[in-house]
């Protein structure tokens, strides 16, 4: 046991002796004397209690999406006592009570024998937890011989219950983080060369390969498409993110719907969609420009974090992490993903001018 706990023993126990003692005195120095008689002019005492309490351009897009915010909601209910007065000294919802300075022959008077029976509870108190205060200083003393006989051990153990308190205040602040209405939206928005095709190809087969319907098929989406760029670092020009904490998940999913809208509004047609397992298609005429310049790829995540994530990001190494940190978000953290990509087709285009026009935001990676 770690000394905190035997000090906070200790404490306790003092305080609770000192409450018996003036409980003790306190009791045995008032006792009011209380006389039940009948009387035709009884007063009613009733107690009532209750509860209150952009531009049209010539490209595509490819969006995927899935989770829920869901919702939070409190109720609450009140109720109340109700009470009427009967008839010749009959009463309902509450009691009756003559206090009177004067006792009669038919009534019964209450004194001596409650102070008595309340200084032999306060008593009883008292030695309760003074054995508890005594249990404590033998294991007090024990602890200091064993500490004495073998230091090492002793270490050992004292180090064992640190390590178990911080995993018992790491638990315990998750399940804070996951059951309030705190949520963290988060979106990374990253442009590469249009050689990487490979990292066009892998997000049209992520869009499709898993469930985004469900939260595990969800969490390996985000897994995938962090390592899908993680592993194409030479193809990074720009780059943008925004991590913002929102109260209420009502507005956490209205934040998260803006930023949605605003960037598929940058696509002229989205030629692959798949929200929620729900997949649909669309053929696309294509341009004779050439070969696209970049491939712009956009992240939106919504995570049970009470804190940003990250701050603003501007070198490779810092964009590294921030991937790395995403892929890591664990399961039972990550309430609702969306992952989109333009252009979606590989004989699609997206231009400089085209880049700068619609993602004025981005700033070239140092």
């Amino acid at each position: 046991m770690s000394k905190l706990f035997y000090r906070k023993q200790v404490r306790r126990s003092i305080i609770a002796i000192l409450t018996s003692i003036v409980i003790a005195v306190g009791t045995g120095s008032y006792s009011p004397h209380v006389s039940f008689a009948p009387s035709l002019n009884r007063q009613h005492l009733h107690l009532h209690i209750g509860w209150h309490q952009a531009h049209a351009l010539a490209t595509s897009g490819g969006r995927a999406s899935g989770g829920s915010f869901g919702s939070s909601s409190e109720s609450g209910s009140s109720s109340s006592g109700s009470s009427s007065g009967g008839s010749s000294g009959s009463s309902s919802g509450g009691s009756s009570y003559n206090y009177s300075d004067d006792s009669s022959s038919d009534s019964y008077s209450s004194g001596g024998s409650n102070s008595q029976s309340d200084a032999i509870t306060g008593i009883f108190i008292l030695l309760l937890f003074g054995g508890s205060l005594l249990v404590a200083l033998l294991v007090k003393i024990q602890e200091l011989i064993e500490r004495l006989r073998h230091p090492q051990a002793y270490r050992r153990q004292q180090a064992q219950i640190r390590s178990k308190l911080a995993i018992y205040k790491e638990v315990e602040q998750q399940y804070e983080e996951q059951t309030n209405t705190i949520v963290t939206v988060t979106q990374v928005q990253v442009a590469l060369r249009a050689s990487a095709r490979e990292v066009q190809e892998r997000f049209n087969e992520i869009s499709t390969e898993y469930d985004w319907g469900t939260p595990a098929g969800l969490h390996e989406a985000l897994q995938e498409t962090a390592l899908t760029l993680l592993r194409s670092p030479e193809a990074w020009t720009h780059v943008s993110t925004t991590s913002k904490t929102i109260l209420t998940r009502e507005r956490a999913k209205q934040y998260f719907d803006t930023l949605s809208m605003e960037e598929r509004s940058k696509f002229a047609v989205e030629s692959l969609v798949n929200v929620g397992g729900n997949v649909r298609r669309r053929t696309i005429s294509t341009k004779d420009d050439g070969p696209a310049d970049y491939i712009v790829a956009t992240l939106i995540v919504g995570t049970a974090d009470d804190q940003p994530l990250f701050e603003t990001i501007h070198t490779a190494e810092e964009l590294s992490r921030v991937l790395k940190q995403l892929g890591a978000i664990a399961p039972n953290y990550l309430m609702v993903y969306e992952m989109l990509w333009s252009p979606q087709d590989s004989s699609d285009s997206l231009t400089y001018e085209e880049l700068l026009l619609n993602y004025p935001h981005m700033l070239q990676i140092c």
